[in-house]
């Protein structure tokens, strides 16, 4: 069974899935000393979470932006990451 699914690109800025539906879950954990087995960064995430990923990802390609995931509102911010887009050259 294929499924579709459909999303607008809104140009007042990019909607992060993530702020507005609490069953998207993911975690990032990061292993420095496993990077030689090639599992330095692991990323796991439930379906609701792919679903916002991949909106988040069509609205970075639409620009040459960034976006700041996972941050808190602690001073110095964090603990998080940036998902940059390297513009076209």
């Amino acid at each position: 069974m294929k499924k579709t699914i459909e999303f607008e690109i809104l140009d007042d800025g990019i909607v992060i899935d993530f702020d507005n539906d609490p069953s998207a879950k993911y975690t990032i954990t990061v292993h420095p000393e496993d990077h030689a087995d090639g599992d330095g960064i692991v990323l796991l995430l439930n379906r609701a979470a792919c679903v916002a990923f991949a909106r988040l990802f069509a609205q970075l390609a639409e620009r040459d932006s960034h976006v700041h995931l996972g941050y808190d509102q602690s001073e110095p911010q964090g603990p998080g990451f940036r998902i940059e887009v390297v513009p076209s050259s």
